[in-house]
């Protein structure tokens, strides 16, 4: 079985920009499907941000997606997260 079938992404964005339209965007052209578990808002350094765990499904490992989100304009941080929430986060 794939060990990423148990992780999630939380991908905090910044709100109103079409963030989110890009991060999915960017996982499906890489062969992801994916599945919206939460979001939350909250302000960080008096921006609103978007917090949203997503669930991606796919052949390629979450280790090839993660830099490709940190690459979008206006994503701040994504973290890999276990469902025992134990984390790999990776931060701009």
């Amino acid at each position: 079985p794939n060990p990423d079938r148990y992780r999630f992404v939380e991908v905090a964005y910044v709100d109103g920009a079409g963030v989110l339209r890009d991060v999915l965007g960017a996982a499906t052209s890489m062969g992801f499907s994916s599945s919206i578990d939460r979001t939350r808002r909250v302000d960080e350094d008096g921006r609103a941000l978007v917090i949203v765990s997503t669930r991606f499904h796919g052949r390629p490992p979450l280790s090839e997606l993660v830099p490709r989100l940190m690459d979008i304009p206006g994503v701040r941080r994504v973290s890999v997260r276990s469902e025992d929430d134990s984390d790999e986060g990776h931060g701009a």
